[in-house]
């Protein structure tokens, strides 16, 4: 979180989104199922981004080693956001950034989902963000 900038603010129970400048990082855990979605400002509107299936199909046996052993719903949920942090930082640094030059690639993925407006809630998390980032500036 340090490396990027990011501030984690929880906004739901089963729901926590990682807030950068301009854009965040919707993670949720519901039954077990784990969704990643980016926002970010496009087309002059913030939009969520599917990006759980495009990330994870890239993630390499390097972003799955040494994960610890366990067999309970709840270590196998931890063991899927360790590798998640892994693949992301490992394979997608330019997503941790902020950086949307990836999703004209994304939307030519197959299994790339629907882009939709976002949570009028998250985006208020983000322009709340980088308005105390003009702050400090």
């Amino acid at each position: 979180m340090k490396e990027y900038n990011l501030v984690y603010k929880d906004i739901a129970e089963n729901s926590g989104v990682f807030i950068g400048t301009r854009y965040a990082l919707n993670l949720t855990i519901h039954l077990g199922e784990v969704n990643l979605d980016f926002i970010t400002l496009l087309e002059g509107e913030y939009k969520k981004i599917d990006i759980w299936n495009y990330c994870v199909g890239q993630f390499t046996p390097k972003d799955r080693d040494n994960l610890p052993t366990g067999t309970s719903a709840e270590n196998q949920m931890r063991c899927t956001i360790l590798v998640l942090a892994r693949g992301l930082k490992n394979n997608f640094p330019h997503i941790l950034e902020g950086n949307i030059e990836w999703i004209d690639a994304y939307k030519k993925y197959p299994m790339a989902g629907i882009i939709r407006k976002a949570d009028e809630a998250i985006v208020e998390l983000i322009k709340s963000k980088n308005h105390m980032s003009q702050e400090n500036i």
